[in-house]
């Protein structure tokens, strides 16, 4: 797992030019809940669960960037790329089986639950497929049929309870470098 804090101690002393070469694709932000936090060593409730319900949006509304600091260990970076193994190789899948590209393990998540196409002029579509929970970029709910919705960086993505926000790259050097 890749934390912000991690990746800033791995990439301080990164020129942006550096930085693009080594990460050349976009990220999904997603903050960690208690349920992501290695267990007590003591007996301890957590108050709350994931938030939402079925086909209803989390209570989500800010950036998750706009908080982090080069301290915050409570959010995971996951990479928006293609796995080489992957057998489709025109899109990045999102789902919660293992040999998905981006793999969260929520069980409100299905097993593919969505994919990211990149066919127009570098300009990263997000693709709902059938799913239980559904998929729902900036609190709104993504049909499975279509050609996709263009991705901008800052825009929440919501698949099942799971709450990311997607950047690019040079959006993320620029949290780095602050």
């Amino acid at each position: 797992m890749l934390t912000f804090a991690t990746l800033c101690a791995q990439s301080r002393a990164l020129s942006r030019m550096a930085f693009d070469r080594r990460y050349p694709h976009a990220w999904l932000l997603r903050e960690l809940g208690p349920e992501d936090q290695p267990p007590p060593s003591f007996k301890t409730v957590f108050a709350g669960t994931s938030p939402g319900s079925s086909n209803q949006p989390a209570v989500c509304r800010h950036r998750i960037s706009s908080g982090m600091t080069v301290a915050s260990h409570g959010c995971e970076l996951l990479p928006v790329a293609k796995r080489p193994e992957s057998p489709w190789q025109d899109r990045i899948l999102i789902g919660r089986a293992l040999n998905s590209d981006i793999v969260l393990r929520d069980p409100s998540v299905s097993k593919v639950q969505a994919h990211i196409s990149v066919l127009i002029a570098d300009t990263p579509m997000l693709h709902a497929r059938k799913s239980t929970n559904g998929t729902f970029l900036n609190d709104r709910l993504l049909t499975p049929a279509g050609d996709g919705t263009p991705l901008r960086s800052g825009d929440i993505l919501q698949f099942g309870n799971v709450v990311c926000e997607f950047i690019v790259n040079a959006d993320l050097y620029r949290l780095i470098a602050r």
